[in-house]
């Protein structure tokens, strides 16, 4: 999904029906921080990038199904490259979900939690989303990765609507 769509709302409502999570960006910053690099927005970018072109575009899918134990139910965060979709849909318990929610409720909540590096209007929330949209084979990928969802969870209202829309799910 897309930039405060609710992604990481919908992964924690999993965690908490036993599901562990592991986010792509989350071993991205473990790369960063064994760099001694400073974690940014632009640094995970940066970094995820150089390490689809070193090590191949599927490379966060790999060492994310590492981190798996089998029979263990999990969810993964941040998947923005089609390969690596595509290495994970080999497994028969994958499934991609893709949360939406309108523009205007997305720049809401992202004003709302007034972080850092977090876009103030508009205009910079389409500059930020504009960085995950590249069209090269080692980069971010997200609207061709949000195309191939097989289930879109729309969520444009409350937490407990998306509670229960994760409950059917």
């Amino acid at each position: 999904g897309e930039y405060a769509a609710g992604k990481d709302s919908a992964a924690q409502i999993l965690k908490e029906m036993n599901f562990r999570i592991i986010s792509f960006s989350e071993i991205l910053k473990e790369e960063l921080q064994e760099r001694k690099q400073k974690i940014t927005r632009e640094s995970l970018i940066k970094m995820g990038d150089g390490l689809r072109a070193r090590w191949g575009p599927e490379i966060l899918a790999r060492k994310a199904l590492e981190k798996i134990d089998d029979g263990e139910n999990f969810v993964f965060t941040s998947i923005r490259n089609t390969a690596e979709v595509e290495l994970l849909r080999e497994r028969d318990d994958f499934l991609l979900v893709r949360v939406t929610a309108p523009e205007q409720t997305r720049l809401h909540r992202v004003l709302r939690r007034n972080l850092n590096e977090d876009p103030k209007n508009l205009q910079e929330l389409h500059v930020q989303e504009a960085l995950e949209n590249s069209h090269e084979p080692f980069g971010q990928q997200l609207q061709k990765v949000m195309r191939m969802a097989k289930v879109i969870v729309a969520n444009h209202s409350s937490l407990e609507m998306l509670h229960q829309k994760m409950g059917k799910l």
